[in-house]
């Protein structure tokens, strides 16, 4: 059976890999499809058989980069299906998502911020050669287009948004830069100098402490525990302190408990002074 590239269906796979993540090396594809050397050949050749026009061989990397061609069809044509095809490259990699049709009796909300295939495979692939990249952003702060260089060691997944972490040439400092404001992205030649390593906020393992919004009834404190803490009292949960802010913002829990009431908030942050030096500007 043929897709509408002309592509069997069983190559399927390989295009997803190729769309978001730029490439298609055999190593990728054992790992993925548990395939042995030669079957992972026999299939990124068919694929190269097929379209020789969307791929080239990298022979420093040892793998296949799309090129400007498969980018070309892939902006015409997968575009108005990002959110299927970014849902079947999170399930091919097992990466955690909410990105996927519910099943026969479930219902999982749509996502409205998938990242541009373009985006997100020269983001990896600057990680992966630790390359530094010129990004085309818009901010809140900064809402007109600029460029920005930087040198993003990962990209993270926090709460139903996307996000890339590095050091910014500009700023002089690690930053999170969301892939939804990225306009463009241009990888260059140059090489990194600052790696995750580098990162304090980013080594740095900070422990929050959650419990029940002290303005809960006692009968309300019950039922928060029973939902979220195993009927205990309080949970403590490491994480990346760069990334502390958004688990505090994706759990919906108070940082200042006099003014975010419930029922609006339900668990609070009792530790929270301990973490105020990780905590976005306020």
């Amino acid at each position: 059976m043929k897709s509408e590239h002309g592509i069997p269906s069983r190559l399927r796979p390989l295009l997803i890999l190729l769309s978001w993540e730029g490439e298609v090396g055999r190593a990728r594809v054992m790992e993925l499809f548990d395939l042995s050397p030669v079957r992972a050949s026999e299939w990124i050749r068919e694929l190269r058989d097929l379209r020789p026009d969307w791929m080239v061989w990298d022979s420093v990397g040892r793998r296949y980069l799309a090129t400007p061609a498969f980018l070309r069809t892939l902006s015409r044509q997968e575009e108005a299906r990002a959110e299927e095809t970014f849902a079947s490259y999170l399930a091919l990699t097992r990466i955690p998502s909410l990105h996927a049709h519910g099943e026969q009796g479930m219902h999982v909300f749509p996502d409205f911020n998938v990242p541009a295939a373009i985006v997100f495979a020269t983001l990896r692939r600057a990680i992966r050669d630790t390359k530094a990249v010129v990004l085309t952003y818009r901010s809140m702060k900064h809402p007109e287009a600029h460029q920005r260089t930087i040198e993003p060691h990962n990209l993270v997944r926090a709460g139903r948004r996307w996000h890339v972490r590095g050091y910014c040439r500009q700023n002089q400092d690690f930053r999170d830069f969301a892939l939804g404001r990225i306009v463009g992205v241009r990888l260059t030649d140059d090489a990194a100098t600052h790696s995750h390593q580098d990162d304090a906020a980013w080594s740095t393992q900070v422990e929050v402490l959650l419990v029940p919004h002290p303005l809960l009834t006692p009968k309300q404190e019950e039922v928060v525990r029973f939902e979220n803490f195993g009927n205990t009292s309080a949970r403590r949960q490491t994480c990346r302190a760069a990334l502390v802010a958004y688990l505090i913002q994706d759990l919906r829990a108070a940082a200042d408990p006099e003014r975010q009431r419930p029922p609006d908030y339900q668990i609070a942050v009792a530790n929270i002074e301990e973490l105020r030096p990780w905590l976005f500007p306020t």
